[in-house]
């Protein structure tokens, strides 16, 4: 049976159940056309209100474009969740690459990788959301916000006062902290 929780944005939702949803890896889909590995991701993105939907093994978090949408088409998408979760088959296919991987590699990104993963991936999980490092361009680090964060009111405070100052007390070469889908 699926759990709902608030996050701290008010257009998401996270849905959870104490099973893994997938074995690994963070699933970040925009679009049915981005979606063609997870079909429970294509069903809920079926909804004009679906912005976004995230698929971690422990959770799942479903953005809409308007936070009052979620009284019209909550029931519908946890009965989808529902229904994917009883039947115990993964929410993606295997067979394609974790596509929250960053692209880039290098001591610089492995070692902020690494902190983000540490430090930031599981409290941003437990509100829903993801934070996937981009890139490392002239010391700056871009990150793309995902699921509960994407959107969050909060989310530029997170970004400035909570991930920035940790990467720059352990990397202090790094001048600031982007967010790709944030505007600051």
């Amino acid at each position: 049976m699926i759990k709902l929780e608030r996050t701290p944005n008010p257009l998401s939702r996270q849905f959870s159940t104490g099973r893994p949803f997938v074995e690994s890896g963070y699933y970040s889909f925009y679009t049915k056309e981005d979606a063609v590995s997870s079909l429970v991701a294509q069903e809920v993105l079926m909804f004009e209100s679906v912005a976004h939907i995230l698929i971690t093994p422990m959770f799942v978090t479903v953005t809409l474009t308007d936070e009052a949408l979620w009284e019209e088409d909550l029931d519908e998408i946890t009965r989808i969740l529902n229904q994917h979760a009883d039947a115990r088959t993964p929410f993606v296919s295997k067979n394609i690459p974790d596509p929250c991987d960053g692209a880039q590699s290098g001591d610089m990104f492995e070692t902020i990788a690494g902190l983000i993963e540490e430090h930031v991936t599981p409290s941003i999980a437990s509100h829903g959301g993801y934070i996937k490092l981009i890139n490392i361009e002239d010391d700056i680090v871009y990150l793309e916000l995902q699921g509960a964060c994407d959107g969050c009111p909060s989310a530029l405070v997170t970004l400035k006062n909570g991930i920035e100052n940790l990467i720059r007390f352990y990397v202090p070469s790094i001048k600031e902290v982007r967010a790709v889908n944030l505007e600051s």
